[in-house]
Order: structure tokens, then C-alpha cells, then sequence
């Protein structure tokens, strides 16, 4: 299934397209509401979703940025964002995240410690060859 997004609800639309810089955030925000469990921007998920990133982005370093390391995921990108929407599934109506907090935070916390681990596992097996 392709990943497809919507921004013609997006205020100044239009713009967005014009500078690539914003443009190139508009794409890539399509895949980090797919990490996040977040599906649309809306300016009642906008603060989630970029706390989520934020989270994301501390354990990880910057999903997107010019420079490699000032992530372009700021509130303001996010907040100018909202009308964004994903075929990202949502939840219903009284709660439209995909994930909640908690069970997204489970799922990243217990991939991190995953990845974590076996890279140890890795290390070790290269040291106990040398």
C-alpha cells in the first residue's frame, strides 16, 4: 500500500510548494506521521505530534535537516502544517491518533532498547573475532 498524502486543506497551500526548502518538509512529513502514529495535523494534534518527533528526534538525531543537526521539525513547520493529512489510518473521532501515547511510546521505547541490544551483541561478536 503507498504512503499518500494531502495538503490542499493546508492554509497557503500553494506556498508550500514554491520553496523547496518547505516543500521538502511537507513530503517527508508524510513518513514522520507514520513513525509518530499520527495521521493528520490538526490544532489539536499539532503539540503531539511534534513532541513525538521531538522525542523521536532526541533519541535519534534530526529525521530532517539542512545542516545535520538542527531539526527542521519545528512547532511553527508543524503548526503551518495543520489541514496535513495521511492515509496514515486514524483513530476515531474521540481520540485521532493512531497510537496513543503510551502504546507509541512502548513501541519506540522497546525498538530502541532492541536496536540497542543487538548492536551490542554485535559489537561484542566483532571484538571476541579480533
Amino acid at each position: 500500500m503507498s504512503l499518500n498524502f494531502y495538503w490542499d486543506k493546508v492554509e497557503d497551500a500553494d506556498k508550500l510548494h514554491e520553496d523547496d526548502l518547505e516543500w521538502n518538509i511537507t513530503q517527508n512529513l508524510a513518513w514522520a506521521c507514520m513513525g509518530t502514529g499520527i495521521g493528520k495535523v490538526t490544532a489539536d494534534t499539532a503539540l503531539e505530534l511534534w513532541a513525538r518527533l521531538h522525542f523521536w528526534e532526541t533519541l535519534h538525531g534530526p529525521l530532517l535537516s539542512t545542516d545535520g543537526e538542527t531539526s527542521l521539525y519545528t512547532i511553527e513547520a508543524i503548526r503551518r502544517r495543520i489541514g496535513f493529512t495521511t492515509n496514515v489510518i486514524n483513530g476515531p473521532e474521540r481520540n485521532p491518533y493512531v497510537e496513543t501515547r503510551s502504546k507509541w511510546l512502548r513501541r519506540i521505547g522497546d525498538r530502541f532498547i532492541d536496536d540497542e541490544i543487538w548492536a551490542q551483541r554485535e559489537r561484542d561478536k566483532r571484538e571476541v573475532a579480533a
